[in-house]
Order: structure tokens, then C-alpha cells, then sequence
């Protein structure tokens, strides 16, 4: 693709890197959208018709983490989310899009210091004391 610069009708290549970082925007899109199903780096490659070691290395190098990482990070944010609300362990792994619940477990205790069965069934008083920790978790 080229583009038209000015009144000399310069033919000039497209910007190549505009439309990578549009592309990447549209697989954090995807990913945000589609973190509760079961989803491979070598999918979302093909998808996007992309090779799976360039994707890989062009994602962490705009966001700063793996692919892998980013869905990782997207699943315990969420499902903390949901365990903030109330919902039990069991639902939350499988909402957040965790296959099962000792991975859920391992993931969300090596993240936030805590299991999330820590938060089945707390009374709104004592949330203050795990919000504040999870608060310096993530400012810290």
C-alpha cells in the first residue's frame, strides 16, 4: 500500500508500524473480550494472521509482559473482581476462565499472597483489611 503525500502525488509506503500498533490494540481487544475461553498463543496468531514467534515478541515488547502473562493477569483480575462480590471460589475459577481450580489456586495465592478461598463467605467489615493489602500489592 502506498499513500499520496502532498501536491507532488509523492508515493510513499504505508506507515508499517501505525498499522502493527493498530493491530496489536485490536489483539488486546480480543484477548480483554475472550480471556474466559480457552485460548492459545498459536490461535491468536492465526486469527490475526500473524507467525506466533513475531506476535509474541511484538506484544511484549509494546506491553511489556507475554501474552500468556497479560491472559494470566486479565483471569486473577478479574476473578478477584468476583470474589470482592461475593461469588464462590468454584464459579469464580471457571468465570475468570481458569480450567481448574488448583491452577486458579496456585496462580491467585502466588499473585496476592492469599488463597482465594480466604475470601468465601467475609463479612463487609473485614474486606477493608484485604483490600488495603491488595491495594499495596498492586502499588507497591
Amino acid at each position: 500500500l502506498f499513500n499520496i503525500v502532498g501536491n507532488d502525488a509523492l508515493v510513499v509506503p504505508w506507515n508499517k508500524s501505525y498499522r502493527e500498533r493498530r493491530g496489536r490494540r485490536s489483539l488486546q481487544k480480543y484477548i480483554d473480550k475472550n480471556y474466559g475461553k480457552e485460548l492459545l498463543v498459536e490461535d491468536i496468531a492465526k486469527k490475526f494472521s500473524y507467525n506466533r514467534a513475531y506476535l509474541s515478541r511484538a506484544f511484549k515488547k509494546q506491553y511489556g509482559v507475554s501474552i500468556k502473562e497479560y491472559l494470566l493477569n486479565k483471569r486473577l483480575e478479574t476473578a478477584l473482581n468476583l470474589l470482592l462480590c461475593g461469588e464462590r471460589v468454584t464459579d469464580v475459577c471457571y468465570k475468570s476462565g481458569f480450567s481448574n481450580p488448583y491452577n486458579f489456586s496456585r496462580y491467585f495465592k502466588e499473585k496476592y499472597g492469599v488463597p482465594p478461598s480466604s475470601y468465601h463467605g467475609k463479612q463487609k467489615g473485614e474486606w477493608k483489611i484485604h483490600s488495603s493489602f491488595l491495594f499495596s500489592k498492586f502499588f507497591n
